[in-house]
């Protein structure tokens, strides 16, 4: 994301914590870069996170991305939303699936149907495989990163059917205007349209 936003010349801001500066990684890479402040518990108290100082005031047209340990990022977020940030501006991505949403049992719903808006293909879905797995089994070019419902790479639109959203990545109104993380969730309909 930074050497994206590096290339658009885009105004952000990364602030990078860790326990030890030691332990960390890409702090090499990070040093000089004008947008990242380091946070490292084992330093200057002064230098440590603090969220509300650090966030500052809610921004609208600002995107809030927090990465890191579930415990972390409940934190930051918690702070986030009682300072009034509103909730589509607020992103998650946690390094494992600890303290995330249910992840799907594979065998927690029935098969259904997926078919492609491209394409007009349709393929089965079955109890314990993901949409994800069925993509890439069938040749599909799909988006995909962590493969647990907590990146949000793998987010597709739905354009038809009743999702059953298992990510923890998805906020409530990504949900409502049809997004869908192909290798978490499920179809609650016999079939879902997916913009691909």
């Amino acid at each position: 994301m930074m050497h994206q936003l590096d290339a658009e010349r885009g105004d952000y801001t990364l602030h990078y914590c860790a326990r030890s500066r030691t332990h960390a990684a890409f702090v090499p890479e990070l040093t000089d870069n004008p947008h990242t402040t380091f946070h490292f518990g084992d330093e200057d108290p002064a230098q440590i996170l603090d969220v509300a100082r650090d966030l500052g005031e809610p921004q609208p047209d600002t995107a809030v991305y927090v990465c890191g340990p579930a415990g972390f990022i409940d934190h930051v977020l918690g702070i986030a939303e009682a300072m009034g940030w509103p909730p589509q501006v607020l992103h998650k991505a946690r390094f494992s699936n600890d303290g995330a949403a249910a992840q799907p049992d594979a065998g927690g719903s029935g098969g259904f149907t997926i078919r492609l808006a491209s394409t007009g293909a349709e393929y089965a879905v079955p109890a314990g495989s993901s949409v994800l797995d069925i993509l890439l089994e069938n040749g599909i070019d799909a988006p995909h990163s962590c493969q647990l419902g907590i990146c949000g790479e793998c987010v597709v639109r739905v354009l038809a059917g009743d999702p059953d959203h298992r990510d923890d990545v998805l906020t409530a109104d990504e949900r409502a205007e049809g997004m869908f993380a192909t290798c978490s969730s499920r179809a609650l309909s016999p079939t879902l349209e997916l913009e691909l």
